[in-house]
């Protein structure tokens, strides 16, 4: 249940991270998502609950789902658009690889909040 609670806060604060909210920059919450995703996946104990084809496909369509929402979202982004068309290719390769990690990570951690939720709560 900790790591399932840790999983919603970090969601929360990768999105603020992910927006450049004024007075907010936190470059270690995305790895502090990884960690606890990769905790979270380890220590879940209700497989029984993914083994429908139904909830499989619903898991992979959600993901990929939040995956274009959270790319698309970032396209459209003025702030980060316009440091991207001001950035050098090699920096604007970087710029985007960061964000499709970003926009990964969130994506498994919102699946992860739909689906993996505990037994206990």
């Amino acid at each position: 249940m900790i790591t399932y609670s840790l999983n919603i806060g970090l969601l929360a604060i990768s999105y603020l991270h992910m927006y450049d909210l004024p007075g907010f920059h936190s470059p270690i919450t995305s790895f502090l998502l990884l960690i606890n995703e990769l905790i979270l996946f380890l220590g879940y104990d209700n497989w029984a609950n993914l083994r429908h084809r139904f909830t499989l496909f619903t898991m992979f369509s959600g993901f990929f789902g939040f995956l274009i929402i959270n790319f698309t979202l970032n396209l459209i982004w003025p702030a980060w658009t316009d440091s991207f068309i001001n950035a050098n290719p090699f920096e604007a390769l970087g710029m985007v690889t960061g964000r499709l990690i970003l926009c990964i990570l969130l994506s498994i951690s919102l699946i992860m909040a739909i689906f993996f939720r505990p037994k206990k709560l």
